[in-house]
């Protein structure tokens, strides 16, 4: 993996589960949320269980997360992890990094460090993925390259924060995976860093697919669009934003994928 950042692979689903994960639904579900510096843990573990569109996900994308919170979220709740701490809090020692979290086996572990830090409360931020291969109902397979990813604060010029953007789908794209999900808190605070990475990303052939969710997070009485999940090679079969739980600063955002379907019209 490109990092000499600390890198933790973990797995806490049962033993019989060791190459499969939770039946019934036909979609590939994910969840994306950054945990306000990792500390709610136990409003983070009430919503993934709680809640109907946050449960059961295939995928749980987290940010903000230090390495205690991510053992123990995939340890109570039986799932298998991959973490990356990019940085600590000089006060408090905690770590600070991203995490994919699945009931279904990770494969190819990736990370990316991310070029530049804001010289103004800024931190060196990565982003990490994995695949993740879920059996549906069926029995057919569906293989997804899942990211979880953190962009700098705005005090980084967007520029600075679209060479982060940049690196990290030239990454997940290189190996050309049929499904991808790239998700995560890209600190778009403004209308025009919004439509600078729908452009970008348009590029590089993914959709923002939780456009029509809206905002994830509110500030000083303002509602900002600040968290995303990009997607190619996949259909929607619905998405939102869940702000009835708080466990952080952010709300939760999920969405369910099927495959593409393929156009028969030539």
């Amino acid at each position: 993996m490109p990092s000499d950042e600390p890198v933790i692979v973990g797995d806490h689903r049962p033993s019989s589960e060791s190459t499969k994960g939770p039946a019934g639904r036909t979609a590939f579900r994910l969840v994306c949320w950054n945990i306000e510096d990792g500390l709610d843990v136990d409003g983070t573990l009430a919503g993934l269980t709680g809640h109907p569109n946050l449960a059961s996900a295939d995928a749980v994308c987290l940010q903000e997360m230090d390495p205690d919170g991510v053992e123990r979220i995939a340890r109570e709740l039986g799932l298998s992890y991959l973490y990356i701490q990019s940085s600590q809090d000089e006060r408090t020692g905690r770590g600070f990094g991203n995490a994919v979290l699945s009931p279904w086996p990770l494969a190819d572990p990736v990370v990316v460090p991310l070029p530049n830090v804001a010289k103004a409360y800024g931190r060196p931020r990565a982003a990490v993925g994995a695949t993740i291969t879920k059996t549906r109902p069926s029995g057919e397979t569906m293989a997804v390259s899942t990211w979880s990813i953190h962009a700098e604060i705005p005090s980084l010029a967007l520029s600075g924060r679209v060479a982060q953007f940049t690196a990290v789908a030239a990454k997940a794209i290189t190996p050309n995976p049929e499904h991808l999900l790239l998700a995560g808190d890209f600190n778009t605070t403004t209308l025009t860093s919004v439509v600078a990475i729908d452009e970008l990303y348009a590029m590089f052939g993914l959709d923002r697919l939780t456009e029509p969710a809206g905002p994830s997070l509110r500030r000083a009485g303002r509602l900002f669009h600040l968290d995303h999940i990009f997607g190619r090679g996949v259909d929607v079969h619905g998405v939102g934003v869940e702000r009835t739980v708080i466990a952080s600063d952010h709300w939760p955002l999920w969405v369910d994928v099927v495959p593409a379907a393929v156009d028969q019209s030539d």
